[in-house]
């Protein structure tokens, strides 16, 4: 399924949630946004495939600390040391996301 098959289902959904809640939706104004929808989902893609190494269309944790690590070092002022693998993947190890991408139940 390709990227035009997700779009138009996603705006047969958004329709009909809309008509089951009895509003209406400025179509014309979301369809006008499509280039820079497209844009964003592009440079999504190209985020993804710099961080999927193995090219296995998964970013798995080693590859996310990896990124996460040069990320948090970009902006980091001059002399100060830089923040190593370790501690991004103990900061990562604390989120609310699984190894698996499911959101932790509390």
């Amino acid at each position: 399924e390709g990227f035009h098959d997700k779009v138009i289902d996603a705006l047969q959904l958004a329709k009909k949630e809309l008509q089951e809640k009895k509003e209406k939706a400025n179509f014309i104004r979301i369809i006008m946004r499509f280039p820079k929808i497209k844009a964003v989902f592009a440079r999504l893609r190209a985020i993804h495939a710099r961080c999927d190494k193995s090219g296995d269309g998964v970013v798995d944790m080693e590859e996310l600390t990896e990124a996460m690590t040069v990320l948090f070092n970009e902006g980091r002022a001059e002399g100060r040391e830089p923040i190593k693998p370790d501690v991004v993947a103990r900061t990562l190890s604390m989120s609310e996301v699984e190894e698996g991408g499911n959101s932790k139940q509390q």
